[in-house]
Protein backbone atom coordinates (compact mmCIF):
# COMPACT_ATOMS: atom_id res chain seq x y z
CA UNK A 1 0.00 0.00 0.00
CA UNK A 2 0.87 3.63 -0.21
CA UNK A 3 1.59 5.75 2.82
CA UNK A 4 1.82 9.52 2.91
CA UNK A 5 2.78 12.37 5.17
CA UNK A 6 2.31 16.05 4.52
CA UNK A 7 3.27 19.08 6.54
CA UNK A 8 3.32 22.78 5.93
CA UNK A 9 3.01 26.19 7.53
CA UNK A 10 2.82 29.78 6.33
CA UNK A 11 5.93 31.94 6.29
CA UNK A 12 6.54 35.51 7.38
CA UNK A 13 7.85 37.90 4.76
CA UNK A 14 11.17 39.60 5.48
CA UNK A 15 14.35 40.84 3.86
CA UNK A 16 17.38 38.69 4.59
CA UNK A 17 19.08 41.63 6.27
CA UNK A 18 16.03 42.08 8.49
CA UNK A 19 15.25 38.40 9.16
CA UNK A 20 14.60 37.51 12.77
CA UNK A 21 17.09 34.75 13.71
CA UNK A 22 14.48 32.94 15.81
CA UNK A 23 12.00 32.92 12.92
CA UNK A 24 14.76 31.78 10.57
CA UNK A 25 15.61 28.83 12.84
CA UNK A 26 11.93 27.96 13.29
CA UNK A 27 11.42 27.83 9.52
CA UNK A 28 14.51 25.62 9.16
CA UNK A 29 13.34 23.37 12.00
CA UNK A 30 10.03 22.73 10.26
CA UNK A 31 10.90 22.88 6.57
CA UNK A 32 14.32 21.23 6.48
CA UNK A 33 14.91 19.37 9.74
CA UNK A 34 11.33 18.06 9.76
CA UNK A 35 11.76 16.63 6.27
CA UNK A 36 15.08 15.06 7.30
CA UNK A 37 13.43 13.34 10.28
CA UNK A 38 10.62 12.01 8.11
CA UNK A 39 13.11 10.66 5.55
CA UNK A 40 15.23 9.11 8.30
CA UNK A 41 12.36 7.19 9.87
CA UNK A 42 10.73 6.19 6.58
CA UNK A 43 14.05 4.89 5.24
CA UNK A 44 14.78 2.98 8.46
CA UNK A 45 11.36 1.31 8.32
CA UNK A 46 11.77 0.31 4.66
CA UNK A 47 15.21 -1.17 5.39
CA UNK A 48 13.88 -2.99 8.49
CA UNK A 49 11.02 -4.51 6.49
CA UNK A 50 13.21 -5.28 3.50
CA UNK A 51 10.63 -3.40 1.47
CA UNK A 52 11.82 -1.51 -1.58
CA UNK A 53 10.07 1.74 -2.21
CA UNK A 54 10.32 5.41 -2.87
CA UNK A 55 10.35 8.41 -0.60
CA UNK A 56 8.96 11.47 -2.32
CA UNK A 57 9.78 14.87 -0.87
CA UNK A 58 8.23 17.94 -2.41
CA UNK A 59 10.12 21.18 -2.02
CA UNK A 60 8.94 24.13 -4.07
CA UNK A 61 9.84 26.04 -7.19
CA UNK A 62 11.51 28.29 -4.62
CA UNK A 63 14.30 25.68 -4.47
CA UNK A 64 15.30 26.85 -7.95
CA UNK A 65 13.87 30.34 -8.42
CA UNK A 66 14.16 32.59 -5.38
CA UNK A 67 11.56 35.18 -4.45
CA UNK A 68 12.27 38.41 -2.63
CA UNK A 69 11.31 38.60 1.05
CA UNK A 70 11.33 34.82 1.54
CA UNK A 71 14.95 34.18 2.54
CA UNK A 72 14.36 31.51 5.22
CA UNK A 73 11.74 29.73 3.09
CA UNK A 74 13.86 29.78 -0.08
CA UNK A 75 16.93 28.55 1.80
CA UNK A 76 15.03 25.61 3.31
CA UNK A 77 13.59 24.55 -0.03
CA UNK A 78 17.06 24.55 -1.61
CA UNK A 79 18.31 22.54 1.36
CA UNK A 80 15.51 19.97 0.99
CA UNK A 81 16.25 19.59 -2.71
CA UNK A 82 19.94 18.85 -2.12
CA UNK A 83 19.27 16.71 0.97
CA UNK A 84 16.92 14.44 -1.00
CA UNK A 85 19.45 14.06 -3.82
CA UNK A 86 22.21 13.16 -1.35
CA UNK A 87 20.03 10.60 0.44
CA UNK A 88 18.94 9.05 -2.85
CA UNK A 89 22.57 8.59 -3.87
CA UNK A 90 23.45 7.07 -0.49
CA UNK A 91 20.49 4.66 -0.49
CA UNK A 92 21.15 3.62 -4.10
CA UNK A 93 24.52 2.20 -2.96
CA UNK A 94 22.88 -0.09 -0.36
Amino acid sequence: GHHGLQRGRGQQLSLGSEADPEEYMRVFAVNQFGVMLCMKHATAQMVKQGTPGSIVCLASVEAFIASAYLLPYVATKGAVNQMVKAEALAQAKR
